[in-house]
């Protein structure tokens, strides 16, 4: 699939069938994330797939995240900004993300992205953009397969318990993601056009 139609056409899943995926299609679109842009080509990243009963045990992990739900529907409302609708996004993601993380949407694998601990505020800003880099790579490749692909920001509520879940430290959790074939796709939203300046 060509990039710029991949980019413009690509949807998030939240529904998806109960059907395995490939390995060599994972490893596919995870070799899309390692190419993704770095700092010096450091890669600060390490992806950890999940699948069969620990993607089940891990699932249960994530589901804490919605005793935190107010919070992050708090923290992701300022990220709204002035919006008409924004009680009733709110109220519509408030049952959405409920709903969901009963069974992670059936999605059969789950990506968990980490990256190492960094003390310095300006390396691990150089970080998290690399590693955003390398997760939306991951979302495109997926989505050029025929995969669906949902981020899970939620997640970062119960870091901690998915650090011990994972046995890991003195790395950080960038997010997790959702893998599987999409049962349904969401309807495109309508995307802002006034957050574009030009400076001559």
């Amino acid at each position: 699939m060509e990039a710029l139609k991949c980019i413009m056409e690509r949807k998030i899943t939240r529904h998806f069938e109960e059907k395995n995926i490939p390995h060599e299609s994972i490893k596919k679109v995870i070799k899309a994330g390692i190419r993704a842009p770095s700092p010096l080509n450091s890669q600060p990243w390490h992806f950890h797939i999940i699948e069969g009963e620990a993607r089940n045990k891990l699932a249960l992990v994530l589901s804490k995240c919605t005793k935190y739900l107010e919070d992050i529907l708090k923290i992701y409302s300022e990220l709204l900004r002035e919006s008409e609708d924004k009680e009733k996004i709110l109220d519509k993601a408030r049952k959405d993300i409920s709903q969901f993380f009963v069974e992670l949407g059936r999605a059969p694998v789950l990506i968990v992205v980490t990256m190492p601990e960094e003390e310095n505020e300006e390396a691990r800003k150089a970080a998290l953009i690399a590693n955003g880099c390398a997760i939306q790579n991951i979302q495109l490749a997926s989505w050029s397969e025929n995969i669906g692909c949902v981020c899970l920001t939620c997640c970062l509520w119960v870091d901690e318990r998915i650090k011990e879940f994972l046995n890991i430290n003195s790395k950080e959790i960038a997010t997790v993601l959702a893998l599987g074939y999409p049962k349904e796709h969401f309807i495109t939203t309508k995307r802002r056009q006034d957050i574009i300046e030009w400076v001559s």
